[in-house]
């Protein structure tokens, strides 16, 4: 059971790396030819509520051309909660939230980054 920060990324490691994703600090990157894209998971208000924003950066339009772009720099931006449902995300990352069983928590944020988070960004 995911009970802090380190722990969700190991999960959020484990299915974003081997898709060639780069985490720096708490944003994974890849680099495409025109585009860096790029998931955020970083921590919220409130005491163990995380979230989660997914986004692109178009090279043309970067001011300084760097492979890890801050990123509230990008230019387009969707949080998860975009994608599935509002209350069931937030729940799901609020990591002080005890409503989940054994491994169901991880269960959902893989299935989050691997029907949402990969296809979106590819």
């Amino acid at each position: 059971m995911i009970s802090n920060a380190n722990e969700l990324y190991k999960i959020i490691d484990s299915v974003l790396c081997p898709e060639g994703f780069i985490r720096k600090k708490d944003v994974y990157y890849q680099d495409h030819s025109d585009l860096i894209v790029a998931f955020a998971v970083g921590k919220a208000e409130g005491a163990g509520h995380y979230s989660s924003v997914m986004g692109c950066f178009y090279k043309q339009l970067l001011e300084q051309k760097t492979t890890f772009p801050k990123f509230f720099k990008s230019q387009l931006r969707y949080c998860l909660d975009d994608f599935v449902d509002e209350d069931l995300v937030n729940r799901v990352f609020d990591l002080e939230n005890n409503e989940f069983k054994g491994d169901e928590r991880e269960l959902l944020i893989k299935e989050f980054v691997e029907l949402y988070v990969i296809p979106f960004l590819k």
